[in-house]
């Protein structure tokens, strides 16, 4: 659990290094961080799901 929390962390970072100038855009870049860590986090979740599911991921 612990790499998917790392790996959304990690793309909402990315995404939080534009957040200059005005109030409105970085409010704008913070909400695309929190979509970014939520999308990225249940993508990579689901896909290491699905690799213990089938056999073929760490246990």
């Amino acid at each position: 659990m612990s790499d998917v929390i790392r790996v959304a962390t990690d793309a909402a970072k990315l995404v939080m290094i534009q957040a200059k100038g005005s109030p409105a855009k970085i409010v704008a870049v913070g909400v695309a961080s929190a979509l970014t860590f939520i999308g990225v986090g249940l993508g990579y979740g689901l896909y290491r799901g699905g690799e213990r599911v089938w056999g073929r991921g760490k246990k």
